[in-house]
């Protein structure tokens, strides 16, 4: 809660093992999922924005 000023988390079942692509548990945190608590919000958490993950060419993820 200290460490971060966003988070949000959802729960779901799917039928593979594989982990969800990035777009899927995206697509899932804004169609099921919750905020949070963390102790210094930012104005996307306040109002429950997420933003898509933002992914280059090599299917990597990067952090803000």
């Amino acid at each position: 809660m200290e460490w971060c000023d966003e988070a949000a988390i959802a729960h779901w079942t799917q039928d593979s093992a594989e982990p969800p692509s990035w777009e899927e548990a995206h697509r899932r945190l804004q169609e099921s999922g919750r905020p949070s608590k963390v102790n210094h919000p930012s104005e996307g958490q306040r109002n429950n924005r997420i933003p898509a993950p933002r992914i280059q060419s090599m299917r990597e993820l990067h952090f803000k």
